[in-house]
């Protein structure tokens, strides 16, 4: 009896030693806790949400028309009207400004449909040539080249300014325009289709030289009453202006 006491006695000395300094391991957790919104909360977040949307689509749409209310087409030198029938191909020569390869592959799709020349691209990347080597019909006849110049500016985040210019082989300016907020295809009308004065525009221009003409004259008239022009100089200007005031057109 007395052996199974000691023995209990020893067991737990020895229990205590081994287990009783033990510490368990403390394990520190960061615990967030999320107060859900209720529906009204949510509902007044959604209205908040839509309502910086509509007010950034109206400072956005605000913005844009009063980048568009402006718009132009200014043409400088036109010496093309009436006298495309000159040249038979246009060859891009330089392409500047804002996104370069974008407006060269824009101009390369424009002036693909052409009704009246032949496109020809040999700059930017060759992905947009037309062509693998310059076409021996304009090494021999640069006199029916057009050659063209395009330069695009971004001004803001919506204007765009462009600037459109043809030469000839002898670099005379054949035309010459500007453009703010245009399309490719309006800006190049000029070489898409065959490029002639309307009757409405040679019926103005007609009527503008008449009423000029017909004032010359009528001031010679004077002039020639105050003895400042002679008959004969009068008679001149009178031969000068007859064909015209008397035509139809």
């Amino acid at each position: 009896m007395k052996k199974t006491i000691l023995l209990y006695i020893l067991f737990g000395l020895f229990f205590n030693t081994i287990f009783g300094q033990y510490v368990p391991p403390q394990n520190n957790y960061n615990v967030t806790v999320t107060k859900k919104k209720s529906f009204s909360e949510s509902f007044n977040d959604g209205l908040r949400a839509g309502a910086a949307n509509k007010q950034a689509n109206a400072a956005a749409a605000a913005a844009r028309a009063e980048a568009m209310k402006d718009n132009y087409s200014k043409i400088n030198i036109d010496e093309l009207i009436d006298n495309s029938d000159k040249y038979k191909y246009v060859l891009v020569e330089k392409v500047t400004g804002w996104m370069v390869n974008e407006n060269i592959k824009t101009l390369k799709n424009t002036l693909e449909g052409s009704n009246i020349y032949e496109f020809v691209n040999m700059s930017g990347p060759k992905r947009f040539w037309t062509h693998k080597k310059l076409p021996e019909v304009i090494l021999k006849s640069p006199e029916s080249v057009l050659r063209l110049s395009f330069h695009r500016e971004a001004q803001g985040q919506y204007t765009r300014t462009s600037k459109v210019a043809l030469m000839d082989s002898d670099d005379n300016v054949i035309y010459q325009a500007e453009h703010k907020n245009i399309d490719y295809a309006t800006m190049l009308i000029p070489l898409l289709n065959k490029y002639v004065t309307s009757k409405e525009d040679k019926a103005l221009k007609n009527k503008l030289a008449r009423d000029e003409a017909i004032k010359k004259l009528r001031d010679a008239k004077e002039l020639l009453e105050l003895d400042v022009l002679t008959q004969e100089e009068y008679n001149s200007l009178v031969k000068e202006y007859k064909a015209m005031l008397l035509s139809d057109g």
